[in-house]
């Protein structure tokens, strides 16, 4: 356990300790001298910062020591027993495909990919992929930071450690950085053929760079179940120029100095835990142990985003799930050849103006009634209706304007979805009743957890669908407040 009064929120793990930890500890404010604090049985040392959104956020800063998946994995298994972060970050250089990123940008990356997995058949060794991702909420909170990354403190922070280095640690030539929320390939082999094109080429043209560590720290993140991201500085491309050439190492200390000032600025002006933190810590305290199979017999879907629904909606309806939509949605599935309920005719009212009767009383109470409640399901069921176990449900955020063009308040409020913000704040209160799907990304789980459990989902998926949901709200609601401060200033 750490020894701040207070949990640590976030975690930062520098690979090596010659560029990459002295970057962070130069960033933060940490003497080279200073010993590390009395943490776990490792060298990890502590710090605060002011935050925009989270108030003062406890850090804690840390390194691997050596390169490798294997070694990173290890490493940050014993880092995340020992502290429990609310957000762990990997930190270091990477190889950057050359067109694609400059020497001195830095990838911030979510979802890496282990191109070197391989499965020994009979015919031989073929690919196989493996992929790990974080948590989508703070993925969406790099996309928004990211579109304003060069007009927050990061340059200024940048340009302040540029001027610590020697005159032998700048690069041949000066450095603009710019940022790229982008995957990252992991493997065991120190790119320097030039072959990491190749290797986006083959696996997802989304890669940016490559490097040695990603895919063994976030598979231990993602076994601990601490949401993290990856920000890794270019120092060079992976080729036989970089690696042999004029460009060899030139790079390092600029690229460690663009990614930790990165951070900085993503932490103070882009991330948001302060809610989400209150409201996980009592569910930690209180609900972690209450948690039961949930029998899935009716779902209630609104979803903006259709990535994979039809096939997710098939699956459940094939499973003697009651589908009931709004009527947009319902629509949208009767294009593809699924029928299903619209609310209207679910709550058995009739259709009043345009609104959707996605916070009808009735269900409502569906929602807050599970099917071995006796008495409540036969007084639903008399009226036609039945207890819903899962919410599928998502809301793009209200664009802001494009091309500087201007916006009412008002239009932009307008716009804005208030039904599923709603919707899933009463879900989180009924946490005993129902279960929450937020992102597609999700729905492949969900079907595997029901096919494994007849048809109820298990506790530990509820759990984590229950944290997820808790994110994505609050999330919804900074975007609506970054908006506000942005576009309408003077009306503060």
């Amino acid at each position: 356990m750490s020894q701040f009064a207070q949990p640590v929120d976030v975690l930062i793990i520098a690979v090596l300790p010659k560029f990459e930890l002295a970057a962070v500890e130069r960033m933060f404010g940490i003497p080279q001298d200073e010993g590390p604090g009395p943490v776990g049985n490792g060298d990890v040392w502590l710090r605060q910062i002011q935050t925009r959104h989270s108030g003062i956020l406890n850090l804690a800063v840390a390194f691997i020591g050596d390169q490798g998946n294997s070694t990173a994995s290890a490493s940050t298994t014993k880092l995340l027993m020992e502290i429990r972060p609310r957000l762990v970050l990997l930190t270091g250089t990477a190889a950057g495909i050359r067109g694609k990123v400059k020497l001195g940008d830095v990838i911030v990356c979510g979802l890496v990919v282990d191109y070197e997995g391989a499965r020994l058949t009979a015919e031989g060794s073929l690919p196989r992929i493996d992929r790990k991702e974080t948590d989508d909420v703070f993925l969406k909170q790099v996309q928004l930071f990211d579109g304003r990354a060069l007009t927050s403190n990061w340059i200024k922070y940048f340009q302040e450690a540029q001027q610590q280095l020697s005159y032998a640690e700048l690069p041949p030539a000066s450095v603009q950085p710019e940022s790229h929320a982008a995957w990252i390939a992991s493997g065991e082999k120190l790119l320097a053929d030039g072959s990491l094109a190749e290797i986006a080429k083959k696996h997802d043209e989304r890669i940016r760079g490559g490097e040695k560590e990603g895919f063994g720290f976030a598979t231990a993140a993602n076994k601990e179940h601490v949401p993290w991201l990856i920000v890794r500085g270019v120092s060079d491309h992976g080729d036989p120029q970089s690696k042999d050439g004029n460009e060899k190492d030139k790079y390092h200390p600029s690229a460690m100095n663009a990614a930790a000032g990165y951070i900085r600025a993503f932490l103070e002006d882009g991330l948001v835990l302060d809610n989400l933190r209150t409201l996980t810590e009592v569910y930690d305290r209180h609900a972690s142990n209450q948690w039961k199979p949930l029998r899935i017999e009716a779902a209630l879907i609104s979803t903006e985003d259709k990535t994979g629904i039809e096939v997710f909606a098939g699956f459940l309806k094939n499973n003697g799930v009651r589908l009931i939509s709004t009527p947009g949605v319902q629509k949208y599935f009767a294009s593809v050849g699924i029928n299903i309920e619209s609310t209207w005719d679910f709550t058995g009212t009739p259709k009043l103006f345009e609104f959707r009767a996605t916070l009808h009383p009735y269900l409502l109470a569906c929602l807050a009634t599970t099917p071995d409640a006796s008495e409540r399901c036969s007084a639903l069921k008399a009226m036609g209706m039945c207890p819903i176990g899962l919410v599928i449900c998502n809301a793009k955020p209200a664009p802001p304007p494009a091309g500087g063009a201007t916006l009412e308040l008002a239009q932009y409020i307008a716009e804005m979805n208030i039904g599923v913000p709603l919707l899933l704040r009463w879900a989180i209160r009924q946490w005993t009743t129902t279960a929450t799907v937020v992102s597609p990304n999700d729905y492949p789980e969900v079907v595997a957890d029901l096919k494994q459990n007849r048809m109820c989902l298990s506790p530990g998926l509820r759990k984590q669908l229950f944290r997820r949901t808790l994110r994505y709200v609050f999330e919804n609601d900074r975007h609506a407040t970054d908006a506000y401060d942005r576009l309408w200033p003077k009306d503060l």
